[in-house]
């Protein structure tokens, strides 16, 4: 399995950690895309860690402005070649503070965001925007018809 994850507005160099299942797969600076790869089957958890946030990154000005921040967001996930999209909102932010946000794809406080998952990705991506949407009842039958159009896409787009 894949997992590429792109992040944006980074923002002073934070360093984060993310794990699979509580086994760590990377730490270090958060970059642009990072990727990790990982055999798993079935359910997992997929953790990203603030690891370096200290209350002194956040400067504020005498009204209470904040104007400096270290904090990054995370843009996109993309799972064997499938991005998540709208789906990435079925998260949590658990903030140090013992805060916890919902559907918060943000870094600003010391924390950890958390999404459940599945592999393999696919199912689980129809099955959660069935879930969602309430509009696809066939999804299990029409599961293999979407493997064998990803595959054709796929050959074609590496013509």
């Amino acid at each position: 399995m894949s997992i590429q994850l792109f992040f944006k507005n980074i923002n002073l160099r934070p360093q984060c950690k993310i794990t699979i299942d509580d086994v760590t797969h990377y730490t270090g600076p958060v970059n642009p895309i990072i990727e990790i790869n990982h055999s798993i089957a079935g359910s997992y958890t997929l953790k990203i860690f603030f690891t370096d946030k200290l209350p002194n990154d956040t400067k504020v000005d005498n009204q209470g402005n904040i104007i400096e921040d270290k904090n990054f967001e995370l843009d996109q996930i993309v799972i064997d070649d499938y991005d998540i999209e709208e789906l990435k909102w079925l998260s949590k932010y658990f903030a140090d503070d013992g805060n916890t946000y919902e559907s918060c794809l943000f870094f600003g406080p010391k924390g950890y965001f958390e999404i459940n998952l599945n592999h393999p990705i696919l199912p689980w991506i129809l099955e959660q925007k069935h879930l969602k949407n309430n509009n696809d009842p066939n999804w299990k039958e029409d599961y293999n018809y979407y493997v064998q159009a990803w595959k054709i896409l796929n050959q074609i787009s590496q013509k």
